[in-house]
């Protein structure tokens, strides 16, 4: 992928079936006004109180939405995956003929967001 300097341009840049997996995944982070969207190592991130989430995508046959302190996250719909060599984060993965839950998605953000609130606290306590 080219260096991106914008979210938009990195969706530009996507196959057809990610562009619209992530307008989805977009729209619905966008409810949550306090997380705001920026570029990081070349793709989207989320922040909330730090890095939070980011979008990536992997050979062009999957894409991924990354829960930066995953390993932390409560995960009882056993819906994030683990990568080789990562040890805090986990992805919630997506392939081009999946239907995305937005709403079990939605309740995975929240908990992220409460782990960052919960992490915060203890730093500055």
């Amino acid at each position: 992928m080219n260096r991106v300097y914008s979210v938009d341009d990195y969706v530009a840049q996507l196959p057809q079936w990610m562009q619209q997996r992530f307008k989805e995944v977009r729209q619905l982070i966008s409810t949550f006004p306090e997380i705001k969207e920026t570029i990081r190592y070349n793709c989207p991130f989320y922040d909330y109180k730090g890095m939070m989430l980011y979008m990536g995508t992997y050979k062009k046959k999957r894409m991924v939405l990354g829960f930066c302190n995953g390993k932390l996250i409560p995960d009882e719909a056993q819906i994030l995956s683990v990568d080789a060599g990562q040890t805090q984060i986990k992805h919630w993965e997506m392939f081009e003929h999946d239907t995305i839950d937005l709403e079990l998605m939605g309740e995975y953000v929240i908990k992220a967001m409460q782990l960052r609130d919960y992490l915060t606290e203890r730093r500055n306590a």
